[in-house]
This record gives structure tokens, sequence and C-alpha cells, in this order.
């Protein structure tokens, strides 16, 4: 456990108080078919799942980084519809460098590797109280609590949508048959 976790907050999450959230329960979490497929939706929406293991190094706008040892941090600006935007998204959540911070410090990760990545994801489907719907196979009701953090998703505020929900509910229930049938992220 150590080798996830640092610090005062990690020594918390070491002994289950991890703020709301436990940390155990985000390690359980990540076991489940289901959420497994969802943390696939979630990275084939954002662009980083044809990557594979190397989606986990990806960052704004589709470059490689290198090194797990934090969130990279790099801030990209990109004209799009005649406004300058701008974004620290990396990983293959797309995690802001604002959410990642936040994340890393409540939870004590140590760094930005896969399993963090995939744990902070789940962490955020919990904050979205989305986990039990994907649970009981409620997906769109999950994406719907979940648009406003990941922006690719439909119903998004922000632009950014270029999936559907009847794409995301086929690749959702291909990717659970494929974890059911024993197939390793």
């Amino acid at each position: 456990m150590k080798y996830f976790v640092k610090g005062f907050f990690g020594l918390l999450c070491l002994v289950g108080v991890c703020f709301g959230v436990r940390f155990e329960s985000l390690v359980e979490a990540r076991k489940n078919n289901r959420v497994k497929a969802f943390l696939d939706v979630i990275a084939y929406a954002e662009g980083t799942f044809d990557a594979g293991i190397l989606g986990y190094s990806l960052r704004y706008p589709y470059q490689w980084f290198r090194g797990y040892d934090k969130h990279p941090g790099v801030i990209e600006f990109k004209r799009k519809s005649g406004e300058l935007k701008r974004s620290s998204a990396a990983g293959r959540y797309m995690f802001l460098q604002s959410t990642w911070n936040g994340l890393e410090k409540q939870y004590g990760f140590a760094d930005f590797k896969p399993f963090n990545q995939d744990l902070g994801a789940i962490a955020l489907l919990y904050e979205n109280d989305a986990v039990e719907d994907i649970v009981q196979g409620r997906f769109a009701q999950a994406i719907n609590k979940t648009n406003k953090t990941w922006a690719p998703f439909p119903g998004a505020p922000y632009g950014q949508t270029n999936t559907t929900m009847a794409e995301l509910q086929k690749f959702f229930n291909d990717r659970s048959v494929f974890y059911a049938r024993g197939g390793v992220a």
C-alpha cells in the first residue's frame, strides 16, 4: 500500500479514512467488471482507449508525456470556434491538473501511474454518486451524473461532446462482456 500513497493523507487512507470515500472502496470498485468497463468508456470518449496502456501517457492535445512521477501539468492552448481554449488534461481519463491535485491531496496518491489514475477516476465516479449506478448496470444514469466531469460525454455543458449515448452504451456492453469472460484490463 505504501507504494501508492504518501504523507499524512496516505496514512489516513491506510487506516481507511479518505475524507468521504474509503481508499479500500476505490481499490475494491476497480475489481468490478462494470466499473472496469465504465473506465474504458471514459477512455474511449476521451480518445485514449485505442492507445492501450500508452493512453495513460497522453496529454492534451494527444501528445505523449514521459514519466509518471506527477501529473505533467502542461497547459496547452488551442483555437476552437474562434476562441482560444486552454487545457492541462492528461492521462487516460484526461485529468485537469487542478482536479488531479485535489485527488492527490485527498487520497495521498504518490504519483500519476496507471493504478492511481484508475483510482482517481473511480474517486470522481464516487463524487458524482455514479458507482452504484454503474455496478447495477444503470449506464445512462451514470453518464448523466458524470457528464460535467468528462466533457465528451453526452449532455456535457462544454461543447466537446463527440459521442452518443447509444455508441457509449454499446461500447460499455461490449467491454462488460469482455471482462465477464475473463478479459484483463
